[in-house]
């Protein structure tokens, strides 16, 4: 619950909620919808105080980034880390195109190993980590898209194709 009444305390605010769920991620669990609940009010909170011309807040640019983030992601076609409400996600299967994209963004991931400075082998086992997946469904995967290629694929979105392609597996 937040208890922040200015663009500056909720800040303060949004920055304690990343660090526990930054903790939650270190232990292998996801945000709660708590979490959620108060980045969503906290930003919401810092976007009516920057546009309000009476005090001196501005949104800090790693919110604004993050909003960014979450933004690209919805309008991709990606369930965004926070900005939605659990209840509001769609349930996904692995057939769902939407699924075969996150596939794709995988591979992309890979065939862009070498732009990025890295190995095959590692972007591999990055896709294997954010996936959880084996060598060999890596290797189905290139063999099914071959020619997959996205220049503006950030690891975060990567980390985020594999979280949702794990969630649509386990469903």
């Amino acid at each position: 619950m937040i208890k922040a009444t200015t663009g500056h305390e909720a800040y303060h605010e949004w920055l304690d909620t990343l660090i526990a769920w930054s903790e939650r991620e270190h232990k292998g669990l996801s945000m709660t919808e708590e979490q959620a609940e108060d980045l969503r009010a906290l930003l919401l909170l810092m976007l009516q105080a920057s546009a309000d011309s009476r005090n001196d807040f501005v949104i800090p640019s790693e919110v604004l980034l993050t909003l960014h983030t979450e933004l690209e992601a919805l309008f991709l076609g990606y369930e965004p880390e926070f900005l939605l409400p659990e209840n509001q996600r769609r349930s996904q299967k692995l057939a769902a195109p939407q699924i075969q994209r996150y596939i794709q963004d995988a591979v992309a991931w890979i065939h862009g190993a070498e732009s990025r400075g890295e190995s095959l082998s590692q972007a591999r086992a990055f896709v294997r980590d954010a996936f959880v997946v084996s060598k060999a469904s890596v290797s189905a995967w290139e063999d099914k898209y071959p020619d997959a290629q996205n220049d503006t694929l950030t690891e975060n979105r990567v980390l985020s194709a594999g979280r949702l392609y794990r969630k649509a597996a386990s469903t």
